[in-house]
């Protein structure tokens, strides 16, 4: 099972095209947890 953060760099590499480790932890901001957070996910 994946942690939160996991899933969160797995969306946030999906949506821009690179890979869930090159997604640093420090980038999601308080803004872009309310994005994720607030847009419907599909999975």
């Amino acid at each position: 099972m994946s942690t939160i953060e996991e899933r969160v760099k797995k969306i946030i590499g999906e949506q821009l095209g690179v890979k869930q480790e090159e997604v640093p932890t420090m980038l999601l901001s308080l803004k872009t947890w309310a994005r994720i957070l607030l847009t419907p996910l599909s999975w």
